[in-house]
C-alpha cells in the first residue's frame, strides 16, 4: 500500500507573481505574497502529518479552485507547491515532483464545495507506483 498526504492549500500565487523580474538588474526575487504563501504552506504540511519525504518519484495530484471564471494555466502554480515543499524540508529538490493535473472548478460548477471567491488547490502527494 502506498502512503498518500492531502491538504488544502488557499491563494496560492502563480509563478508570474510568485517570482516576479526586478526590471532595472533583470533579476528575479521572491515577491513579499510568494513569501507568505511558502510560511503559510509549509505550515499546513507540517499540519496534514506530510512526512520527510525519500529521494525518489513522487505524484503530486492537484485539484484546483479557481476564484472566477477566467481561463488559468494549472502548471503556473507547481512551481509554489514544489518549492513550498522544498523550503519545509519534506523533499530534498523539486525535480522528483510528477504533477497530475485531476479537476479544476469554477465558480457556479457543481460539485464545487467552496463558496465564490476562494482559490486553491487539493495537493495529495504520494509515491508514485511502480
Amino acid at each position: 500500500m502506498i502512503d498518500s498526504y492531502s491538504v488544502f492549500l488557499k491563494d496560492v500565487p502563480s509563478e508570474n507573481s510568485l517570482y516576479p523580474t526586478n526590471f532595472k538588474t533583470g533579476i528575479r526575487f521572491l515577491s513579499k505574497k510568494g513569501s507568505e504563501f511558502r510560511k503559510r504552506a509549509v505550515l499546513a504540511f507540517k499540519e496534514a502529518g506530510f512526512p520527510r519525504f525519500a529521494t525518489r518519484p513522487l505524484v503530486v495530484e492537484l485539484t484546483a479552485y479557481w476564484r472566477d471564471k477566467r481561463k488559468c494555466d494549472m502548471a503556473n502554480y507547481h512551481k509554489a507547491i514544489g518549492d513550498a515543499l522544498k523550503a519545509g524540508g519534506f523533499i530534498e529538490d523539486d525535480w522528483i515532483l510528477l504533477f497530475r493535473d485531476q479537476k479544476f472548478y469554477y465558480p457556479g460548477d457543481e460539485g464545487r464545495k467552496l463558496e465564490k471567491g476562494v482559490q486553491g488547490f487539493i495537493v495529495q502527494v504520494s509515491e508514485r507506483e511502480r
